[in-house]
């Protein structure tokens, strides 16, 4: 399995990147595309919502860089724990 950093070390829509933090956290374990929950993603649903939440704060914090404009996230290259 891939870490978050690797699964994220280029830009990734929104989706994609909430479905890698879903992978990272064990939320989601089945093989099959998106985890067989594509409509995680893409619906208003606590999962989905707390994934995005999540991301965000990570963007936050600098861990990942949030492209507004394109509505993507990657993990920042220049991110070091303080």
């Amino acid at each position: 399995m891939q870490s978050l950093r690797e699964a994220l070390s280029d830009w990734q829509d929104v989706d994609g990147a909430m479905y890698h933090l879903a992978v990272a956290l064990g939320v989601l374990t089945d093989s099959r595309p998106w985890g067989g929950r594509k409509d995680l993603f893409w619906t208003n649903n606590p999962v989905g919502n707390a994934l995005f939440e999540q991301l965000r704060q990570l963007a936050e914090l600098g861990v990942l860089e949030f492209d507004e404009d394109e509505t993507r996230f990657r993990w920042n290259p220049a991110f070091v724990l303080p």
